[in-house]
């Protein structure tokens, strides 16, 4: 009896023992293999510009490759599904910005929880938005627009990266600030939506610095304003928002590296230091400040938590102000 008790015990005990270093030994070891950074948009839009950088500097400091892989559609919830249904072992991550922070707010069947499937690691750039027009839109300035608009209400059209995407939300608070009233016209991500507006079949486009800035150089659209609080360095000569409209309007579009909840702390220990680490690498950061983005990582893991829960507070309060109900 003895004997089968001191059995079951020191059995009881290992396993005890095996689940408390699991973790440990599992983040000395990780990673051991490729991993995988899922982009919720279609290439060649500025998530996947920041995406492919942040892959390539991340990769470098972890001692393995990341490899994008883009699952646009239905607002990013395609590919955060993707992450949130993924083994929770740190090896598939999801670049996504206000998305995960307002969906909950907005879609009333979402098939995962906002709050409880995503362990958000770090921030990884912030950037403004920039108001985009096609060359045959007749305006040359935001008060030429928002003149545009207001004689011709549902009229003109605006483009997306998808109902519910970061752009489609902020493109909605952009015309409430203008007392404009546009036609949502959502895609599958920027870059279908910038084929559209280089053809002169849509008018509008309000998207990210990054995803626009190669079609502002080559003057193939329109740029009339940037979202930011002062100018940016990138495009001294586009004013902003808020000088056009004479207030401190501003937004910015911040994106972030999520994994699934349940990811042991060691292993999102490491991943948090690997991104800090590479945000500082000199190869990224020239060639987020060419795009317009600024570099931008989270103090700690705790803050990079805390951040997120108050991003999906201040989202819920908007919904409510907008008087939007979920669909």
């Amino acid at each position: 009896m003895l004997s089968r008790l001191f059995r079951n015990g020191a059995t009881a005990l290992s396993l005890v023992v095996a689940a408390a270093t699991s973790a440990p030994s599992m983040a000395q070891s990780f990673p051991d293999r490729p991993l995988k950074l899922i982009v919720p948009f279609a290439a060649g839009g500025g998530t996947d510009v920041v995406g492919r950088g942040i892959a390539v500097a991340l990769g470098s400091e972890l001692g393995q490759p990341v490899i994008v892989d883009n699952r646009g559609g239905a607002g990013t919830a395609i590919g955060s599904d993707a992450v949130a249904k993924s083994p929770p072992d740190g090896y598939t991550m999801l670049l996504n910005g206000g998305s995960l922070s307002y969906l909950h707010a907005f879609v009333a069947k979402l098939p995962f929880d906002t709050e409880k499937d995503f362990r958000r690691i770090s921030t990884v750039s912030e950037q403004p938005f920039v108001l985009t027009v096609s060359k045959s839109l007749p305006v040359r300035s935001v008060a030429e627009f928002v003149a545009l608009a207001k004689s011709k209400p549902k009229t003109l059209n605006f483009v997306s990266a998808g109902v519910g995407s970061t752009t489609h939300m902020e493109s909605e608070l952009l015309w409430r600030e203008m007392g404009v009233s546009l036609i949502h016209v959502p895609y599958r991500g920027t870059a279908p939506a910038v084929a559209d507006l280089l053809a002169g079949h849509v008018n509008v486009m309000y998207t990210t610095l990054a995803a626009a800035a190669e079609l502002i150089r080559t003057d193939k659209i329109k740029a009339l304003a940037v979202s930011s609080a002062t100018r940016s360095n990138a495009f001294p000569d586009i004013p902003t928002i808020g000088e056009a409209l004479r207030n401190k309007f501003s937004q910015a579009s911040t994106l972030s590296l999520f994994v699934p909840a349940a990811t042991p702390t060691p292993v999102a220990e490491r991943l948090f230091a690997a991104t800090r680490a590479a945000l500082a690498d000199p190869a990224l950061v020239s060639r987020f400040k060419e795009q317009g983005l600024t570099p931008i990582s989270s103090k700690t893991l705790a803050d990079a938590e805390a951040h997120q829960k108050a991003e999906m507070a201040r989202w819920g309060a908007i919904a409510k102000a907008l008087d939007i109900k979920p669909e």
